[in-house]
């Protein structure tokens, strides 16, 4: 019998001005669907000191199985 492991869904958008939907978002995939979360404002958000922030958010995002983007307006 195979186990399934958590999806891992990044989500990713401007962290101040869209926060609250940011904290919704999060809260319902943790506690609604259990989804492992990625988000840059949790320490455990993998950064490599030697490249910059793009290059590392697109790291994290090849390494997540769903991506989240919010786009305010």
């Amino acid at each position: 019998e195979k186990t399934m492991s958590k999806p891992t869904v990044m989500i990713s958008s401007t962290c101040y001005d869209l926060n609250q939907v940011r904290v919704n978002i999060a809260q319902f995939l943790e506690r609604e669907v259990s989804y492992s979360l990625l988000m840059s404002e949790h320490l455990s958000f993998p950064v490599n000191p030697n490249i910059n922030p793009i290059d590392n958010c697109c790291r994290n995002v090849e390494s997540a199985d769903i991506l989240v983007l919010i786009i305010g307006c």
